[in-house]
């Protein structure tokens, strides 16, 4: 990332009583990162969920992510 580049990185969790997608928890990450830009989704409380990367501002850029299971 550099300066004047935004991105939201947002969970979502099933809605127990719907079908409802819903926002568990949110990060914005802005300009240039000191260090590599690093995010831990901690761990959601739910059987479905999903993750999003949002550019909010800035040009178009490719994440590197990691999805860890733990058993």
């Amino acid at each position: 990332m550099v300066a004047g580049d935004t991105v939201v990185i947002r969970v979502y969790v099933k809605d127990q009583n719907g079908a409802t997608m819903r926002v568990w928890t949110q990060k914005t990450l802005t300009d240039a990162q000191t260090n590599e830009p690093v995010w831990f989704v901690p761990f959601v409380p739910t059987k479905q969920y999903k993750v999003t990367i949002q550019r909010t501002a800035g040009t178009d850029r490719a994440f590197t992510w990691q999805r860890v299971v733990q058993t």
